[in-house]
């Protein structure tokens, strides 16, 4: 694996030298996806936004799955700008299919992002350029890909659009929400996760409970910043059913309120945290103003070991050393490679089972961590 990881640091050295890359062409990216998949949204449109801070001139246009007469008629007029070769980001497990076919996308440099290998991801080797997975993800996929004529873009972590400039403003504009002079310390709640063989694994109240126990001796002297998601008590523990009304009747989840329960047994008062409660259909910048408030107070962010967008994100706009992922009775094999990668990478510290004490990278320091983010890795390799 040593391979990926100098590949990666290359990469990131590229993206510093090249910074920001003055364009005398338009950079024409033609985006593909699900439009009814906001985390495939988030991916690419965070790289686009790396990307952007390398080209000064970019035109983004996008397409729905479905749309490949439109894209391909757009790749064609591209083409015959006679600019920069157009780029095609296709995006998410739907889009595989369409591009295994090349010749929509004749002519233009095509991309392929996902967090995970799929069963049809070998069709696509020889016939676009690049494959982007994060590296805890893709297994034996790099033997797939050699001695091809597609390149395989390994990250660390997943791309997201998730800006530190985006929690720097929300705070700043929404900070009176919260209490004054005070560090703030972040908690993203776990929640009830997939197995790779279909399989459901609950994040269990006792594991919330463990959780509260081990964050009330950290906040005497702090405020506490709790936020849950949308598969956050998901599932009943008895029937493993799932609870139709969660996160959409305006009450909180068993799951959260176990949390807050055993904060309580621990003599943490309400006015020692503030709730973030997820629901669906009520947009916020919850999670910047979170982000944000922990970054400037220099506190610290607790995330849970299952949910690798939020894992990423938090990395990325928080300051070295911030970001504790800890272990959650829902993680699998996908999500122990996901927090081993971010380990071996100095970009976490990590509190297993049990949560007697934080697992570190001794053999490294911050200062040699991996600094870029998958975004910025995907878009320094897309620069000529």
């Amino acid at each position: 694996m040593k391979w990926i990881y100098n590949t990666l640091l290359t990469l990131a050295f590229i993206f510093l030298l090249v910074s920001p890359r003055l364009a005398y062409c338009t950079q024409s990216i033609l985006i593909y996806r699900d439009f009814g998949h906001k985390g495939d949204e988030s991916q690419v449109r965070g790289v686009v936004k790396a990307y952007s801070h390398l080209h000064k001139d970019v035109e983004v246009t996008e397409f729905n799955v479905g749309d490949e007469e439109k894209l391909r008629a757009s790749v064609k007029n591209a083409v015959s700008r006679k600019e920069e070769k157009p780029i095609v980001l296709a995006v998410g497990e739907k889009t595989v299919a369409s591009c295994g076919n090349p010749f929509p996308f004749e002519g233009a440099t095509t991309v392929h992002l996902c967090h995970m290998i799929t069963t049809h991801h070998p069709s696509l080797v020889g016939k676009v350029d690049y494959i982007a997975v994060p590296i805890h993800a893709m297994g034996d996929f790099a033997k797939t890909v050699e001695n091809t004529n597609t390149k395989l873009i390994a990250t660390i972590g997943v791309a997201h659009n998730r800006q530190i400039e985006e929690i720097e403003q929300v705070y700043a504009s929404e900070k009176a929400k919260l209490p004054e002079n005070v560090s703030h310390t972040g908690v993203i709640l776990g929640g009830d996760a997939p197995t790779p063989d279909g399989k459901t694994q609950l994040f269990t109240e006792a594991n919330a409970r463990e959780l509260a126990r081990y964050i009330a001796p950290l906040i005497k002297d702090r405020h506490l910043l709790i936020t849950n998601g949308p598969r956050t008590g998901k599932y009943d523990p008895r029937t493993k059913e799932e609870i139709k009304t969660a996160h959409r009747d305006g009450k909180r989840d068993h799951i959260t309120l176990a949390f807050l329960d055993e904060l309580e047994k621990s003599e943490i008062s309400p006015k020692q945290y503030t709730l973030f409660d997820f629901q669906f259909g009520s947009p916020s910048k919850d999670m910047d103003l979170l982000l944000g408030a922990v970054n400037v107070t220099k506190g610290e962010m607790l995330v849970a070991g299952e949910s690798t967008s939020s894992i990423s994100e938090s990395i990325d706009v928080m300051p070295a050393g911030a970001v504790i992922v800890y272990d959650t009775t829902s993680m699998n094999q996908v999500h122990n490679a996901h927090v081993k990668s971010e380990l071996d990478t100095v970009r976490i510290k990590y509190l297993p089972m049990g949560y007697n004490g934080l697992t570190e990278n001794k053999e490294a320091s911050v200062d040699t961590a991996q600094k870029s983010s998958a975004a910025e890795t995907i878009a320094a390799a897309l620069i000529k």
